[in-house]
C-alpha cells in the first residue's frame, strides 16, 4: 500500500510539473511587436494678422472765405434840363394907331372931337421863356460787394491704416509615434515581462 501512494504521489507531482511546464511554455515565452499611436502636443506656430494702425495724414481742402470786388453799375439820374420857349402874349398899347401894325387890334375905342378914336390897343408881342423839364440818365458808376471765394488749405486728419504683423500662437498638433511592447507569443496579449523565444 505504501508503495502504491508512492507511486500515486510521484506520478501526481510529475504531472504538475509538466502542467507548469507547458503552462510555463504557453504563457511566459513572449515577443516584441511595434505599433504605433496618435499623440497630442502643442505647437508654436508662427501667422500673418492684420492689425489696425492710426496716423495723422495731410490733406488739401477748399475753404471759403468773404472778400470783396469791385463792378460797374448803370444807374438812372434824374435831371432838371432847361430849355427855351416861345409864348405869345398881348402887349396894352395906349394912344397908338392900331391900323399900322398887323399884329394889334384896338381894344378900346372912343369919340374925340367928334370922331371915334382907338385910346388902346392890344398888340401881339413874342417873347421867350425857360422852361425845366426832367430828364433821365444813365451813369456808369462803381460799386463793391461781398463775394465768397476759395483758397487751398492743408490740413491733417488721423485715418486708419492696416498693416501685417507676424504672430505666434499655441496650436494642438498631433503625431505618429512608434512604439513597441511586449506580447505573449502564443495568443498576443500584452505581458509586463520580456522572456523572448
Amino acid at each position: 500500500m505504501n508503495k502504491k501512494k508512492g507511486n500515486n504521489n510521484s506520478k501526481e507531482i510529475i504531472i504538475l510539473i509538466v502542467y507548469f511546464l507547458v503552462l510555463a511554455v504557453v504563457l511566459l515565452p513572449t515577443k516584441t511587436v511595434s505599433y504605433t499611436i496618435e499623440t497630442i502636443y502643442q505647437d508654436t506656430e508662427t501667422y500673418i494678422d492684420v492689425e489696425p494702425y492710426e496716423v495723422e495724414e495731410e490733406y488739401l481742402t477748399k475753404e471759403g472765405y468773404i472778400s470783396s470786388e469791385t463792378y460797374k453799375d448803370s444807374i438812372p439820374i434824374s435831371r432838371s434840363v432847361p430849355y427855351t420857349e416861345e409864348q405869345y402874349y398881348y402887349e396894352k398899347i395906349e394912344e397908338v394907331d392900331c391900323d399900322t401894325d398887323p399884329d394889334c387890334f384896338c381894344q378900346k375905342a372912343a369919340i374925340v372931337n367928334g370922331t371915334m378914336k382907338c385910346i388902346e390897343c392890344a398888340c401881339q408881342r413874342i417873347r421867350e421863356i425857360t422852361k425845366y423839364k426832367t430828364e433821365v440818365k444813365y451813369e456808369t458808376i462803381t460799386k463793391t460787394r461781398p463775394v465768397t471765394e476759395y483758397k487751398d488749405v492743408v490740413k491733417t486728419r488721423v485715418v486708419t491704416k492696416y498693416r501685417d504683423v507676424n504672430k505666434t500662437r499655441t496650436i494642438a498638433n498631433v503625431r505618429t509615434e512608434e512604439r513597441k511592447k511586449n506580447v505573449n507569443w502564443l495568443f498576443g496579449f500584452k505581458v509586463p515581462w520580456k522572456l523572448g523565444l
